[in-house]
C-alpha cells in the first residue's frame, strides 16, 4: 500500500537524500537534471515565486519513489486564486522524471495523483511537461481516464542521433542539402577565409565558458527577438551552479568552433550513460554565411563516435534543423490537467471560459 508524504521544500534529510539517490539511478532515461545539486542551483536562482512540493511514496515505510513538484499561487483576472502545479524545476530542464524503478513509476505517480485529487489541498491546473518516459505518461492517462477527468495531451520529440554503428551510415541518414551539401561549403568558405578550429573543454571553470558564449547567445537571441538566459543575471549564476557541478561530476562538455581565433559558434552539453545531451548552442550572426552550426554539430558528431559514445541527444524542442540530422526520435509527453473535481475550481474554470471565449462566439 502506497501513502504519500507531501513536503513542501526541498531539504532532503532525515534519509531522504540517500532515497533521492537510490532511486534517481535506477530511474529509467536521462536523470542527471534531478541531481540535488542541480535542482538546488535552480531554486536558488531561477525558481521566482515557484515553491516546491515533493510527494514522498513510502510502501512499508520504505521510501519506493518521489514525484518532484513545484507549485505557484497567483491570480486570474486579478481576483481569482489560481494554483498551478507542475514538474519541479522543469521550467529549464529537458526531461521530467518520477524517481522509482521503472516497474512501479506508474503506480507511483497513480498515487500522487491520487492524493493530488483526494486530500483537500487546493489546486486549479496540473501540467505534466517532458515526460520522456512512456510508463509513467500511460499510467497518468490511464489513472485520469478511468475516472473521467479531462485532460489534454500533447506529444512532441527528442531527436537522438543513433552514434552506435558505422560513420558512413550515421552521415547517410543526414539530409543531403541541409547537412552534408552545407558542412561543404562551410569547409571550402572558412580555408578560404583562413582556416578553423574545433576546440573540445571539459574542465574549464564555469565563468570562463559562459563569458566566451555569452556575446553569441545574446547575439543570436537577440536577433529571434528573444532575452538571452546566459546574460540574465540568475539565469547566468544558474547556468555557473549546473556547469561547476556536472563538470565535477565528469559529465560536462563543451565544443567551440573558431576562426582566426575567436568563437564562431558553441555547443554546450553533457555525458551521461554513452550519450551526448546537447544543451545550449549559439552562433555568431554575422558568420551565418559560414554555416557554422551545421559544421560545429558534425564535428561533434564526428568526435562522439570516435570516442565510443553511442548516441547525441537534442533534448527538448521540435526545431526543424533537429529532423536534418535523424529521423529517430522518442516521444516527449505534455498532459495539462484542469481541476474540476471542486466546487471552486468548477467555477474557475467557467469563468475563465467565459472571459476567454471569443467576441463573436459571445456576440452571438
Amino acid at each position: 500500500m502506497i501513502a504519500i508524504e507531501p513536503r513542501f521544500e526541498f531539504r532532503l534529510e532525515n534519509g531522504l537524500a540517500d532515497a533521492w539517490r537510490r532511486l534517481q539511478s535506477v530511474t529509467s532515461g536521462p536523470t542527471f537534471q534531478h541531481d540535488p545539486e542541480h535542482v538546488t542551483a535552480w531554486l536558488r536562482h531561477l525558481r521566482g515565486d515557484f515553491a516546491p512540493l515533493l510527494l514522498v511514496a513510502r510502501d512499508r515505510g520504505e521510501v519506493a519513489g518521489i514525484v518532484p513538484l513545484m507549485f505557484r499561487d497567483g491570480r486570474r483576472r486579478g481576483l481569482l486564486p489560481f494554483r498551478s502545479v507542475r514538474f519541479l524545476a522543469d521550467l529549464h530542464a529537458d526531461y521530467a522524471a518520477v524517481l522509482a524503478a521503472p516497474a512501479r513509476a506508474g503506480e507511483i505517480l497513480g498515487a500522487a495523483l491520487q492524493w493530488l485529487f483526494e486530500e483537500g489541498w487546493r489546486w486549479e491546473a496540473l501540467v505534466l511537461d517532458n515526460l520522456c518516459g512512456a510508463e509513467p505518461a500511460a499510467a497518468a492517462r490511464a489513472w485520469l481516464g478511468a475516472r473521467g477527468i479531462d485532460y489534454t495531451l500533447g506529444e512532441g520529440r527528442y531527436y537522438q542521433v543513433d552514434l552506435a554503428r558505422p560513420w558512413d551510415r550515421v552521415m547517410g541518414e543526414t539530409s543531403r542539402r541541409f547537412v552534408r551539401k552545407n558542412i561543404n561549403l562551410a569547409r571550402n568558405r572558412l580555408a578560404r577565409a583562413g582556416g578553423y578550429e574545433v576546440e573540445s573543454a571539459t574542465s574549464w571553470d564555469a565563468e570562463r565558458v559562459l563569458d566566451d558564449a555569452a556575446p553569441l547567445h545574446a547575439a543570436r537571441q537577440g536577433e529571434l527577438g528573444r532575452a538571452s538566459l546566459l546574460t540574465d543575471p540568475g539565469g547566468r549564476a544558474f547556468l555557473a551552479d549546473a556547469i561547476r557541478h556536472h563538470t565535477l561530476a565528469g559529465r560536462f562538455r563543451a565544443y567551440w568552433l573558431r576562426h582566426h581565433g575567436r568563437a564562431i559558434a558553441y555547443m554546450l552539453g553533457f555525458e551521461e550513460q554513452g550519450t551526448y545531451h546537447a544543451w545550449n548552442m549559439a552562433f555568431a550572426p554575422e558568420a551565418a554565411h559560414f554555416y557554422p552550426s551545421r559544421l560545429l554539430i558534425h564535428e561533434i558528431l564526428r568526435d562522439c563516435h570516435a570516442r565510443g559514445l553511442k548516441a547525441l541527444d537534442f533534448m527538448r524542442g521540435e526545431a526543424e534543423y533537429k529532423s536534418k540530422w535523424t529521423t529517430r526520435f522518442r516521444p516527449r509527453w505534455k498532459l495539462v490537467v484542469k481541476n474540476r473535481t471542486t466546487v471552486y475550481g468548477r467555477a474557475v474554470h467557467f469563468l475563465e471560459s467565459v472571459f476567454t471565449r471569443p467576441k463573436e462566439a459571445a456576440a452571438r
